[in-house]
């Protein structure tokens, strides 16, 4: 049981960036994560892509009203841009 405990996603993060954050990798490790965000190129690839949000347009209705922010021109955003959003935020939280 204590090794099911070990294996819980904050002990796997210290870990990581324990080893990240060694003297050798430490620079390397906070640039890359302060810096880090998903190429234009990259994004682009899914933006025409549609979503299968499921359960007969609920799952759309739900990411609409819970999840896609407002943007600066009045819009919401699409499902792209939200994965965008919440990749690069996440990167962030390891700095």
């Amino acid at each position: 049981m204590k090794c099911l405990q070990s294996l819980k996603s904050s002990n796997i993060k210290k870990l990581a960036m324990s080893k990240l954050t060694q003297s050798q990798y430490m620079n390397i490790s906070k640039k890359y994560f302060q810096d880090f965000k998903l190429s234009d190129n990259f994004v682009e690839k899914y933006k025409n892509r549609p979503a299968n949000f499921g359960f007969n347009g609920l799952g759309e209705l739900v990411y609409r009203r819970t999840y896609s922010r407002t943007k600066k021109d009045g819009s919401n955003e699409e499902w792209y841009e939200t994965v965008r959003r919440v990749v690069e935020g996440t990167f962030s939280l390891l700095q």
